[in-house]
């Protein structure tokens, strides 16, 4: 979610500073080191599982979040959503057959 953070209550300064927070979100230590390289204003907090994102006036927060958590945070692999489609496929067939000859006609 993004949020503004400002000074004091009242966000007293004269611009207010909006952040994306992202949470919960645990990095590994290479994922921490490319967010420094790739954006040094970040702040991780590893001990609350916390990404914390100044996001620049005129970008589209969810845009630019998206983007960083693909940089940080990698796709599942291709081949296991493969795999669990061929398993629940398999056991959708094997259920259709064991129900037809557990109730089909003799």
């Amino acid at each position: 979610s993004a949020t503004a953070a400002g000074q004091g209550p009242m966000g007293g300064g004269s611009r207010r500073a909006l952040v994306g927070r992202l949470s919960p979100l645990g990095l590994p230590a290479s994922a921490q080191v490319r967010l420094r390289r790739l954006h040094p204003r970040a702040v991780y907090k590893e001990e609350v599982s916390q990404l914390v994102v100044p996001l620049p006036a005129g970008e589209d927060p969810v845009v630019m979040l998206s983007a960083i958590l693909r940089q940080l945070v990698p796709p599942p692999a291709a081949s296991s959503d493969a795999a669990e489609e061929r398993v629940g496929t398999s056991t959708a067939a094997g259920q259709r057959a064991e129900s037809s000859v557990a109730g089909g006609p003799r």
